[in-house]
C-alpha cells in the first residue's frame, strides 16, 4: 500500500519528491531506535540524523527569501529529457445539467409501508445484555473518589501522574459458556452477581518506575470496587508464613462483602522474590452457589506481596477442555478468515487498478478532491486530539515520558496525514467515476434530491432499528450459539468531548463510506455489464466470508452468517429500489446512521455531562442536516418522470 501511494506521488510530483520521502522514512525508522533511548547522546544523535531532511528545506527557504523565486524546475521534467506525455486537463465536475428521476408514487408508498413495518418491529420488547447499566459519574468524580481511597491507604496522590477511563469488564468467553446453559437474561443476572459489567479505572503511575496503583470504581455509584498494585520484582517487603498470608487475604475477602463460609480455599501459591515473599490465594464458591453454572465455578483471587494485599479479582473458572476447544483454530477457520481478507484485497486491488487508469487518462479531479482530503485530515486531527485524555492509559512506564509524548504527537500528526492522503485518492477516484458527484455541492441538485433523500433517510433509520431489534430477538432466542453484543460503554466516552468526537467521526465516515460504497457499486455494475468471471468469484468468496471466522460449530457459523447476510441483503435492496443515483440520500443516510447509536448512548447515561453532550450532538446534527437540505441556490437541474 505504501508503495502504491508513493507511486502515485511520483507520477504526480516527480522523482525528487519520492527521493525525499525515501530518505525521510529510512532516517526516521533508524532514528526512532535512538530517540526512544534514555541516553541523551543517543537521543540527540537520532534527532540530528532524522533532522537532516530539514536542511534542504531551510536552504530553499533562505534562497527564496533572498531571491523571491525558486530555481527553474524545467531541467527536472521528463520533457527536458525528450519524453513527452499527452496534455492533461483536470475535471472539476460535470458541466451538464443534472437529470434525476424521482421516486414514483408506487415506490414512495412502498417506502412508507416498509417504514411503518420496521417501526413496529423495532417496538417489540426484548432483553438486551447489559440493559439498564448506565454511567453516572464523570472523570473528575472518578479522580476524586480514587484520590480519597489512595489517601486512606496512606499514599499521596499528588506524587503520581494519573489517568482515568471507563472500560467494559465482561469476559466474552465466560459469557459464551453461561449462554450455552442459561438464557440471556439469566446470564446477565449471574454476571452482575459475580462482578460489575463495566468499571471506571483510575491509574496512578510515575515514569520509569514499575510501581503503580489501579483503582476500580463502580461507574454507577462511584464506590471503590477493587484495586491492584503493581510492584517491582525487587521491591522490599515482608516474608509472611502461609498462615499469615491466608489470614490477610481472608480479611480482604470479608472487606469486599463476601463470606468465607460460602467459599472453599482452592489453592495457595507462593513465589519467592529477591526481598520478599508473594502469595496468590484462590477461593471457589461452594456447590449450589447460583454463580456456579454447569462445570464453571465462580472464584475470588487475592494477591499478597510481602505484608500487603496488592490485588483482588473475580473470575469464572471454565472447564479446561471447553476453553481449549474455544481457543483452538482449525483449517476451516483459517480458510474463512482468508475469504474475508481476499474480498477486501480484491476490492482494494480493483480500486488501485481503476485509480491508475483514471490518472493515466487525466480524469482525476486532483484539486477538488484535495479539498475534501484536507477536510478529512482536519476532522481526523481534531478527533485524535479529542482522544488525548485517554492516551496515558497506554503509557508503558519503562519508557521515558517525553519519548512517549513524542510518539503520541507523531501519531496524532501521521494518522491524519495518512487519512487525508488516502481520502484524497479515494474521493478523486470516485469523483472521476461519477463526474456528477460534485453536484452535491450545489443547492439546485440538493433541492432536486432532498425529498427522496429524506424518504431514504427515514427508511434506513427505521430499517436499522428494526434489524438491530431483529438481531437482539434472534440472539435472545438462540443464545446458545448466536453472537451477543457485549459492549456496555463505547470507548468514545473517554474522549475529552464525546459528543464532538462522535460528530467528527460521523462527518468523516459519511464521506469516506459513501465513496467506498460508490466504488463497490461501480465495480459490481462493471462486472455485471461485462458478465465478468471475477464478479462471480468475488460473490462466492463474499458469501462464506459473512460468517464468523472463529466459529467452531456449524450452527454457530450459520447464526453469525444469517445476522450478517440479512442486513447486507436489506441494504442492497434499499440501494437498488430507493437510493439509486441520489447522492444526497447516501450521504444523509450514512451520516444519520453514524449519529443514531451515539445519540442513544449519550442520552441514556445518567451523568449530566454525558446527557448534555448528547443534546449538543443532537443540535449540531440537526443544524448540519438543515443546512444540507435547506441551503443552496437554485441552479440548472431538472427532474424527469
Amino acid at each position: 500500500m505504501g508503495g502504491v501511494v508513493i507511486g502515485v506521488i511520483m507520477l504526480r510530483y516527480g522523482i525528487m519528491a519520492t527521493l525525499i520521502w525515501h530518505y525521510s522514512v529510512d532516517a526516521l525508522y533508524t532514528a526512532f531506535l535512538l530517540i526512544r533511548s534514555p541516553n541523551h547522546y543517543l537521543a540527540i544523535s537520532g534527532a540530528v540524523a532524522a533532522g537532516i531532511m530539514l536542511i534542504p528545506l531551510l536552504v530553499a527557504g533562505l534562497a527564496y527569501w533572498r531571491t523571491g523565486t525558486f530555481s527553474d524546475s524545467e531541467v527536472l521534467t521528463n520533457a527536458h529529457e525528450g519524453t513527452h506525455r499527452a496534455a492533461r486537463q483536470e475535471t472539476a465536475g460535470a458541466e451538464a445539467a443534472l437529470v434525476y428521476h424521482p421516486l414514483s408514487p408506487a415506490r414512495l408508498t412502498a417506502a412508507g409501508v416498509l417504514t411503518l413495518a420496521f417501526v413496529l418491529l423495532a417496538l417489540i420488547p426484548v432483553y438486551r445484555f447489559g440493559q439498564g447499566f448506565s454511567l453516572e459519574i464523570t472523570r473528575d468524580q472518578a479522580f476524586s473518589a480514587a484520590d480519597n481511597y489512595l489517601r486512606q491507604q496512606h499514599l499521596d496522590p499528588s506524587r503520581y501522574r494519573r489517568a482515568a477511563w471507563v472500560r467494559d469488564n465482561v469476559d466474552p468467553l465466560a459469557l459464551r459458556y453461561l449462554l450455552e446453559h442459561k438464557s440471556l437474561k439469566e446470564s446477565d443476572q449471574i454476571y452482575r452477581q459475580a462482578t460489575l459489567l463495566a468499571v471506571y479505572e483510575v491509574r496512578y503511575f510515575r515514569p520509569l518506575e514499575k510501581e503503580e496503583h489501579l483503582i476500580f470504581l463502580d461507574p454507577a455509584t462511584g464506590q471503590v470496587f477493587g484495586s491492584r498494585t503493581l510492584l517491582d520484582d525487587d521491591a522490599p517487603g515482608a516474608a509472611l508464613s502461609p498462615e499469615q498470608a491466608q489470614k490477610l487475604a481472608a480479611n480482604c475477602v470479608e472487606e469486599h462483602g463476601y463470606h468465607l463460609s460460602d467459599f472453599d480455599l482452592q489453592s495457595s501459591e507462593t513465589e519467592k522474590r529477591k526481598a520478599r515473599e508473594d502469595y496468590t490465594l484462590v477461593w471457589q464458591a461452594k456447590a449450589g452457589d447460583s454463580r456456579n453454572v454447569a462445570e464453571s465455578h465462580f472464584r475470588l483471587e487475592v494477591d499478597v506481596a510481602g505484608d500487603q494485599v496488592v490485588g483482588f479479582s473475580h473470575l469464572f473458572k471454565l472447564p479446561e477442555a471447553w476453553e481449549r476447544e474455544q481457543r483452538s483454530s482449525r483449517l476451516v477457520n483459517t480458510v474463512l478468515s482468508f475469504t474475508g481478507v481476499a474480498v477486501a484485497l480484491a476490492l482494494v486491488g480493483a480500486g488501485v487498478f481503476l485509480l491508475v487508469l483514471q490518472i493515466r487518462s487525466g480524469q482525476m479531479p486532483w484539486r477538488p478532491a484535495a479539498k475534501v482530503g484536507v477536510l478529512i485530515l482536519v476532522l481526523t486531527l481534531l478527533a485524535e486530539i479529542n482522544q488525548w485524555p485517554a492516551l496515558d492509559s497506554q503509557y508503558p512506564t519503562s519508557l521515558p515520558l517525553p519519548t512517549f509524548r513524542l510518539f503520541e504527537v507523531v501519531s496524532i500528526v501521521v494518522v491524519p496525514l495518512l487519512a487525508g492522503l488516502l481520502s484524497w485518492l479515494l474521493v478523486g477516484l470516485v469523483a472521476s467515476l461519477y463526474p456528477q458527484a460534485w453536484q452535491v455541492l450545489k443547492g439546485s441538485a440538493r433541492r432536486l434530491w432532498r425529498r427522496d433523500a429524506l424518504v431514504c433517510i427515514v427508511l434506513v433509520l427505521a430499517a436499522g432499528a428494526a434489524l438491530n431489534k431483529l438481531g437482539e430477538l434472534f440472539a435472545s432466542h438462540f443464545h446458545a450459539f448466536a453472537p451477543v453484543n457485549t459492549e456496555i460503554f463505547p470507548g468514545m466516552l473517554n474522549a475529552f468531548s464525546p459528543g464532538a468526537g462522535y460528530f467528527l467521526r460521523a462527518l468523516g465516515f459519511s464521506i469516506v463510506d459513501t465513496c467506498g460504497l460508490g466504488l463497490a457499486i461501480y465495480v459490481i455494475r462493471l462486472g455485471w455489464r461485462k458478465r465478468a468471471w471475477w464478479l462471480w468469484v468475488g460473490i462466492l468468496l463474499l458469501l462464506p466470508g459473512l460468517g464468523p471466522a472463529d466459529a467452531h460449530f456449524l450452527r454457530e457459523f450459520f447464526a453469525g452468517w444469517l445476522m450478517s447476510f440479512v442486513p447486507l441483503a436489506a441494504g442492497a435492496a434499499m440501494v437498488f429500489w430507493f437510493f439509486r443515483d441520489n447522492l444526497l440520500a447516501y450521504l444523509g443516510a450514512i451520516f444519520c446512521l453514524q449519529m443514531a447509536a451515539p445519540l442513544i448512548s449519550l442520552l441514556s447515561q445518567q451523568a449530566h455531562v454525558y446527557r448534555s453532550s448528547g443534546l449538543l450532538l443532537a443540535v449540531i446534527a440537526f443544524l448540519v442536516l438543515a443546512w444540507t437540505f435547506l441551503g443552496g441556490r437554485e441552479g440548472e437541474a431538472r427532474s424527469e418522470p
